[in-house]
């Protein structure tokens, strides 16, 4: 036994077999090569969960599929889809979707490794082991002649931290130029309103109303025109997000992270600030203009 073998070469905490074999997956028109991994029912090396957080575990028959392998073959939980096998002497098998799992990187199918062996490959055709070790056990494995490669999570977990590090670096770009956009718009409307209106503004100062109260009608009106497109802005907001999700997601990663009241309040309270930035400009602006000169000018 090629697992027994492994153990006794290496320290431990546990070793599970595993299958990774790739097979076409059909639904109707829609069709996919992906490798379908066949693991322990009862492994401790995968915790799959759905888009809601929720887990969800390995059926004995049956089996799970990522959300954008779901999203590739427009396939729902209880619908069969044909696996088509690459093996030789090996039929075409339908298998239910039990399960539509979440998964950031990369796009497979995952079964029940006794069901598997059953439906669709040989008994005892294992290709790979899963090894929980706090040793480092990579130099131990390099050098055997049957083990083709070694992988640790520790690296896969590296490489994804360098790629989220980016994505940070893009993200923050982006959020600092939105509200840079924002405030240039909100300003630059302010200061269209006051030079308009400026005439009506040093009217309202002849009548007696001073610097602040003529900020605060200005405010009033950036405020409505704020709430109004915060109302109309969340929608379409959360309609463009998941418009780039769906552009941007492939077999390499998915891009589906659900957007939730937490990040809907924090996105409020950033054009909030952005529109506080942009009033107390205009108030600068409101406080250096001469209303009285421009109604002397209108009166020439």
């Amino acid at each position: 036994d090629s697992i027994k073998d492994l153990d006794k070469l290496i320290e431990s905490d546990r070793i599970e077999p595993n299958i990774e074999i790739p097979f076409e997956l059909r639904n109707g028109r829609e069709k996919k090569v992906v490798n379908i991994i066949g693991i322990k029912k009862d492994t401790e090396m995968y915790k799959f969960k759905d888009s809601n957080d929720n887990p969800v575990y390995l059926q004995d028959d049956g089996m799970l599929i990522s959300s954008n392998l779901a999203k590739a073959l427009d396939v729902n939980i209880g619908e069969k889809i044909l696996i088509h096998n690459f093996l030789p002497n090996k039929d075409d098998r339908y298998i239910e979707v039990k399960g539509i799992v979440s998964q950031a990187f990369g796009i497979n199918g995952y079964m029940d490794l006794d069901f598997m062996e059953k439906t669709l490959v040989d008994y005892n055709a294992i290709n790979g082991a899963y090894v929980k070790s706090d040793a480092n056990i990579i130099p131990d494995l390099e050098d055997i002649k049957n083990i083709n490669s070694v992988m640790s999570t520790e690296e896969m977990v590296s490489i994804f931290y360098d790629y989220i590090d980016l994505m940070i670096v893009e993200t923050a770009f982006l959020l600092i130029f939105s509200g840079t956009l924002g405030f240039v718009i909100i300003y630059s409307m302010s200061v269209m309103s006051i030079n308009e209106r400026k005439m009506e503004f040093s009217s309202l100062r002849v009548l007696g109303f001073g610097r602040n109260e003529i900020f605060g009608i200005i405010s009033k009106e950036n405020a409505l025109m704020s709430i109004i497109g915060i109302i109309y802005g969340i929608p379409l907001g959360m309609t463009f997000i998941e418009s780039i999700g769906n552009v941007f997601t492939t077999d390499l990663y998915t891009l589906d992270q659900p957007i939730g009241i937490t990040q809907i309040i924090l996105s409020i309270i950033f054009t909030i600030i952005c529109l506080t930035a942009a009033q107390l400009a205009t108030y600068r602006k409101i406080s250096r203009l001469d209303f009285i000169e421009a109604l002397k000018s209108r009166t020439t």
